[in-house]
């Protein structure tokens, strides 16, 4: 099967504005116009072919699998680094399946072997058996050597036929760590012969995670945030859409993620912004921040705007790309705008500033050519760094 290629989707997230190194304001301005009407039509239109493909969707476990696989955008030699799933709900089972495999030392080979071998078999073809403390596996890998492993506690694995488990070598399917070969096959009545030496306790080396579900999900949140925090530990980049991103949710996401770099939030409700300072006092490495579709009550704007715009604050010294959306109906108030200003005239370490919305304050263009105005005042910041882009309307 053919992976797709996340980055080929999604380009509204303005990964095509970061090479424009400010260029022509004029033109910006004019493209900035034209294009917003044309953006906000595509993203309806891809709305509602999601809502078409997706109503009702829970797939089952084996598709999950090659899905999975399909959408991976980069593996390493023994783990996932990056993960795209998109426009599926998911439940308890494909969150478990999930958890299985970016935490398998094969991921790739977990799922191929498992699902090829594995769960084409009927229930006759199968047998599952127990692997008692002490038995010795060894992983097979695609031309690596694999150390070998020493199960530390009871597991289940899978073997091939109903035959006899008495023989010296037999190869099994052991959940998270793929296929092994075992050279003792202990049943729960025999005493093992060797004790416990390591403690197998799979860790994920995900840094890169993108997950988009169906806009009337329900089940996806629950089942996939004891996943988000299973690998927090490794994540850099993290993209999440589903409905009904809560305070809770963030926190605990952020929370278990120490090191996360780049965090892209849609449709998150209200309040967002307090979980995102208490990430900053704990320490968070944060310093591109993009929340899309997210009604934030502008009285919290504009205090995150304000502890923003001083360089002397953690989330001004942080920060250094921030893209806000609002409602495209939404007027914003004369107080937000100063914020913004004062943000682009104090914060020299912001490199980019992205407001969805600006052009829709009830056709008046008078805001946007105050920002243009505004964003002359960082000229002076150009030679000093010259990838600076700033999009101040969408």
């Amino acid at each position: 099967m053919e992976g797709e290629d996340p980055n080929d989707e999604d380009v509204d997230e303005g990964e095509e504005h970061s090479d424009s190194d400010g260029g022509s304001d004029n033109a910006a301005q004019d493209n900035a116009a034209e294009g917003s009407q044309t953006s906000e039509d595509e993203e309806d239109d891809e709305e509602s072919e999601e809502e078409m493909d997706n109503d009702d969707m829970m797939i089952p476990k084996r598709m999950f699998k090659w899905l999975a696989f399909g959408l991976f955008s980069k593996t390493s030699s023994t783990s996932i680094e990056s993960l795209s799933l998109k426009g599926f709900a998911f439940g308890q089972a494909q969150a478990s399946i999930l958890r299985e495999v970016i935490t398998a030392s094969d991921p790739v080979g977990v799922m191929l072997q498992h699902v090829r071998r594995f769960e084409s078999l009927s229930p006759t073809e199968r047998t599952t058996i127990r692997l008692t403390a002490g038995a010795d596996l060894k992983p097979i890998t695609w031309g690596r050597r694999a150390e070998a492993l020493k199960i530390a506690a009871p597991v289940e694995a899978i073997v091939r036929g109903t035959g006899s488990l008495d023989e010296s070598t037999r190869f099994v399917f052991v959940p998270g760590h793929g296929f092994c070969r075992t050279e003792y096959v202990y049943r729960p009545n025999k005493r093992t012969r060797r004790d416990p030496e390591v403690s197998v306790r799979p860790t994920s080396a995900v840094k890169a995670l993108y997950i988009k579900t169906h806009r009337d999900d329900t089940t996806s949140k629950p089942a996939l945030l004891p996943v988000l925090e299973l690998i927090g530990s490794s994540l850099i980049a993290l993209r999440v859409k589903m409905p009904n991103i809560d305070e809770d949710f963030v926190r605990r996401v952020l929370s278990s993620s120490p090191g996360l770099q780049h965090l892209t939030l849609g449709n998150a409700t209200l309040p967002t912004m307090a979980a995102l300072d208490a990430a900053y006092d704990a320490g968070l490495p944060l310093h591109s921040l993009v929340l899309k579709a997210c009604e934030i009550p502008e009285p919290e704007l504009n205090t995150f705007l304000e502890k923003l715009s001083d360089p002397r604050h953690v989330v001004g010294k942080r920060l250094q790309q921030l893209r806000l959306g609002k409602d495209w109906r939404a007027n914003l108030s004369e107080q937000t705008v100063h914020q913004l200003r004062t943000v682009l005239e104090q914060n020299t370490r912001l490199s980019y500033l992205c407001f969805y919305g600006l052009y829709r304050r009830d056709g008046d263009k008078s805001l946007v050519n105050e920002f243009t105005a505004a964003r002359s005042l960082r000229s002076r910041h150009y030679q000093r760094q010259p990838s600076v882009s700033h999009f101040l309307a969408r």
